[in-house]
């Protein structure tokens, strides 16, 4: 470097040093530029009506602070356990809060379900046009509803199995058994089954039984075919099974600051997210054993993390007729909706997005909606509600 700019670099920071004035002049230029830099990543807002929401439902209920499971009956009803009543002003209003059952019919207003909706929020699900439900929760023996809403008929309690079940998670099940099926060959394995049950996708062992680096593996219910997939269990823990396109996803769901044992340099997951340009998840035909690697590519939505301070994100997959959505969490960064399509991210709402539910025919997806992502956390009157949106239809 030459003299002359040598020169012209100290002029152009002498002022820093040796101007207070200038100081200011540049701290509110650097203030203008991080407002614009924030302006292109602007919340969107609430929840609205566009090229990728083409309707929604509220359904003017709220939940609790722990969230209980919902369940599409059909493409366009849901069982749902929430609070009854308006949302509460105060914390005396929150302590006397009840949780009951409820079916909602998309366009209408929810009703209770049960006997006793609150004994029926303890214990329930829907799959294929019936709900099942429990009553009488305190008595010996209870006793368990099940049928088509309104034609309900008492029958035997389930047995939930001890082993062998597989870890297919309430929200996912398209069977109205709720995860009554068991296979005592698979005792202590963790695994996910299809809606016929005639795949098994096995994550390994459970936390007693688990060997380091084991890979997922595909087979069929009758254990052959066994296939090994290019996937380790620690990248993709999470997994689900779409019934409309009758496909398994696999996906880690949790992401933190604690370094990555895989990769050479213990970078962090937000650290391989930003260098890769891809966080990972895997779309698995079972009839074909085919595996497809795609990815979510980074953005600034994602947010930094500067050392020693920590931070967490959760991510949830929500694959549909109309495409790949997903939801993002996390207080660095920028949370809400987000659509995939062609290798580009779009944020569709702001807020948090919590346990997202896809419709059998996958062109509907509920949700709990935070509009404020720090209601969860911290006490709010402003509290999640649960909506619907609809990615597929095309009237608005």
């Amino acid at each position: 470097m030459s003299k002359r700019h040598r020169g012209d670099r100290w002029w152009i920071f002498r002022p820093i040093v040796m101007g207070p004035l200038f100081v200011a002049v540049i701290a509110i230029f650097h203030t203008d530029l991080a407002v614009a830099a924030d302006n292109r990543w602007r919340s969107p807002g609430p929840l609205r009506i566009n090229d990728d929401v083409r309707r929604i439902w509220d359904s003017g209920l709220y939940g609790a602070e722990t969230f209980k499971p919902f369940f599409w009956l059909d493409n366009s009803t849901l069982l749902i356990a929430a609070n009854n009543g308006p949302k509460p002003k105060d914390m005396e209003g929150m302590r006397n809060r009840q949780t009951w059952l409820y079916l909602w019919s998309l366009g209408e207003k929810p009703r209770p379900i049960g006997a006793d909706p609150r004994d029926a929020a303890m214990a329930y699900c829907a799959a294929q046009g019936q709900v099942s439900y429990y009553q009488n929760m305190a008595a010996t023996p209870r006793t368990r509803w099940v049928g088509p809403p309104g034609q309900e008929k008492e029958a035997p309690p389930g047995n939930t199995p001890a082993a062998g079940a597989p870890k297919n998670g309430l929200n996912f099940i398209e069977r109205v058994d709720c995860e009554q099926f068991s296979d005592p060959a698979m005792a202590g394995q963790i695994y996910l089954t299809d809606s016929e049950r005639r795949y098994y996708l096995v994550l390994g062992g459970d936390l007693s039984n688990r060997v380091p680096d084991e890979t997922i593996i595909l087979m069929r219910a009758d254990k052959s075919n066994k296939t090994f997939m290019p996937i380790y269990r620690d990248e993709g823990p999470r997994v689900q099974y779409r019934l409309f396109e009758k496909l398994f996803y696999v996906f880690d769901d949790a992401l933190s600051d604690y370094p990555n044992r895989r990769h050479p340099k213990l970078m962090t997951p937000f650290q391989m997210w930003r260098e890769n340009k891809c966080w990972p998840f895997w779309r698995i035909s079972p009839e074909t054993t085919k595996v497809e690697r795609l990815c979510i590519p980074y953005g600034p939505w994602v947010g930094e993390t500067r050392p020693p301070e920590s931070s967490q994100a959760l991510i949830s997959l929500v694959p549909t007729k109309a495409g790949i959505f997903f939801a993002y969490t996390r207080r660095k960064g920028t949370s809400g909706l987000f659509r995939l399509r062609s290798g580009d991210v779009r944020h569709i709402a702001a807020g948090e997005i919590k346990d997202p539910v896809v419709s059998p025919d996958g062109c509907r997806v509920a949700f709990y909606y935070f509009p404020d992502e720090r209601a969860p956390r911290l006490f709010s009157t402003d509290t999640s509600s649960l909506v619907v949106v609809d990615v597929c239809s095309a009237e608005p």
